[in-house]
């Protein structure tokens, strides 16, 4: 989302609270001023530097591993109810009187289990990410607000990955178009069309059911062809574990 004169700020560090209670210098809340000037500053409330285990280099964002993928740093820890993170962003200039808008969305997702969570939850900050300034600052009455269409296209990994003979893949259509979505597999060949359809700009869902395939890797190819000029071809890359 850009809008002329504003800036996107990027993340410049985190903090995950693993419990109110807890005394490790990662992951507990900020107890003091120092600790809360480290955590901002990307160490932990040592104010030691943080190495990421899987690589084995200095990061400033912990546990910035994919639960889906299960690639990377995950956070192993347990909690007792207060878990909780921090974000941090900047820097802010402020002049003498001066005022400034920070707009921050706040995304909450639900799902079968937490990794369809994860990836439901990524389909909405890339509607948020896409959607014009002035909608997402318009006040609405009372009714609810209206649902706002993608502004452009959006093919997500599918989920379970690996799956077991049924996975779901979501896709988000800007404008009316033609959609396609063909299954390959390793050696290129053509197994399934799982769709064919007109489709109204929107958010879908689509069911992938591997019946009477073999275990193996295959492909998923997205093809668009819509009311606006030049096509959309995307293809992604999915596991099927029987």
């Amino acid at each position: 989302m850009k809008k002329e004169n504003y800036k996107n700020l990027q993340l410049t560090s985190f903090h995950a609270i693993s419990d109110d209670a807890v005394v490790d210098p990662l992951t507990r809340p900020a107890q003091s001023r120092t600790d809360a000037w480290n955590f901002a500053r990307g160490l932990d409330g040592n104010g030691s530097l943080i190495i990421d285990p899987t690589s084995g280099l200095q990061t400033k964002f912990p546990f910035s591993g994919d639960p889906v993928t299960e690639r990377g740093w995950l956070c192993n820890y347990g909690t007792g109810g207060g878990a909780g993170i921090t974000i941090f962003s900047g820097p802010f200039n402020f002049a003498p009187q001066d005022t400034q808008w920070v707009m921050v969305a706040l995304l909450a997702s639900a799902g079968e289990d937490y990794k369809d969570a994860i990836n439901k939850l990524r389909q909405k900050a890339n509607i948020i990410l896409n959607t014009p300034y002035e909608l997402l600052v318009q006040k609405y009455s009372a009714s609810p607000p209206p649902i706002i269409p993608p502004q452009k296209f959006y093919l997500s990994q599918n989920y379970p990955n690996p799956f077991n003979n049924e996975t779901k893949i979501f896709v988000d259509i800007p404008y009316r178009s033609r959609v396609v979505i063909r299954v390959y597999d390793i050696l290129g060949s053509e197994v399934r069309k799982i769709l064919d359809e007109e489709k109204e700009p929107d958010h879908y869902e689509v069911v992938f059911k591997g019946d009477g395939l073999a275990s193996g890797v295959y492909f998923y190819q997205i093809f668009a062809n819509g009311e606006q000029p030049g096509n959309f071809l995307q293809t992604k890359k999915m596991l099927m574990i029987k």
